[in-house]
């Protein structure tokens, strides 16, 4: 399973193909042909886990990352190129969008075909690239082990296992089944001017499902060279939740990562107006030295504002 953020679908040939980024420090954009996609017609954009195929062309495999770098290669031994996304040259005037890869990674497992026609892939071997796992279906002349590298194209396609929503897409579907979740914090329901009353920059905002039924919002701001997140998450029925335990379920449903571990943050109880008890956690994204987190899909204010009606509002 690999998951991706998921910005919206593009016709292509007889189907769908999604428009994702990877999730991590890279966020590269990268499209997929998804084969189900009338499943996941309704979504818009979000974090989704998929289950990722190729059909490989034009490769080669190296016993080694030793051997490979022998080889004098122009890429990494774990790297990719979206060439289906954008030109690798810019007078490529011809450039059409497709579900291409120019990828080197590493073979995780094999699992041959013995009985493939002679035109046909024998192998399918699962491939780690940067940001993707996927299975590549291709054919192998001589044999292939794992441990391995490959280097090469592949033509992605995949399945939808798994999505939520994020952002204007979340916060509609909350505000028209509300009976269904747990409280989100009075703040979705504010203007949010370019600057706070306290002087602070507002830089963008996110909501999505924190579990089944617990919905989080959250506030990007920035101050004296300083970015933090402040996600408000409802305490009913979690009454003695961490901070760890509160950002390691938002590590598990992709929407932020730590690469090196915790990040610097501060746990506080906040009560809204309607009387609800949140989390209020306050996670510090950079400051000029270092940056702490990873992902965390954001949105413009505007883009609030006019789910709330009163864009006009927030000029200020």
């Amino acid at each position: 399973m690999t998951r991706m953020k998921f910005n919206g679908y593009m016709d292509y040939e007889n189907g769908k193909m999604a428009l994702c980024e990877t999730v991590g420090r890279d966020e590269i954009p990268v499209h997929i042909f998804i084969d189900n996609a009338e499943e996941y017609a309704w979504f818009e954009n979000g974090l989704c886990l998929m289950e990722l195929g190729g059909v490989g062309s034009n490769y080669s495999f190296y016993p080694s990352e030793e051997a490979y770098l022998a080889s004098k290669p122009r890429m990494a031994p774990v790297s990719m190129i979206p060439m289906g996304t954008f030109p690798l040259r810019e007078e490529d005037e011809d450039f059409e969008p497709s579900p291409h890869i120019l990828f080197t990674g590493k073979v995780l497992d094999v699992d041959r075909n013995e009985n493939a026609g002679p035109e046909d892939a024998n192998c399918c071997l699962i491939i780690e690239t940067l940001g993707l796992t996927f299975r590549l279906y291709c054919r192998c002349e001589t044999p292939v082990e794992e441990g391995y590298y490959v280097h090469g194209v592949a033509w992605l396609f995949g399945m939808i296992t798994e999505a939520r929503s994020l952002g204007p897409a979340f916060l509609r579907e909350y505000r028209a089944n509300r009976e269904a979740w747990l409280p989100m914090v009075d703040h979705a329901e504010e203007v949010f001017p370019k600057r706070s009353e306290y002087g602070e920059h507002n830089v963008g905002w996110s909501a999505g499902a924190y579990d089944e039924t617990r919905p989080f919002f959250a506030e990007c701001w920035a101050e004296d060279g300083v970015t933090v997140l402040t996600v408000f998450i409802s305490a009913i029925g979690m009454e003695d939740a961490s901070a760890e335990e509160l950002i390691g379920r938002l590590e598990e449903i992709g929407w932020l990562t730590c690469p090196e571990g915790s990040a610097p943050c501060e746990l506080l109880r906040y009560r809204d107006r309607l009387g609800n008890e949140f989390y209020s956690l306050n996670i510090c994204v950079g400051d000029e030295e270092k940056t702490y987190i990873e992902g965390a899909a954001i949105y413009g204010y505007s883009l609030l504002n006019r789910e709330n009606g009163r864009a006009e509002q927030a000029e200020g």
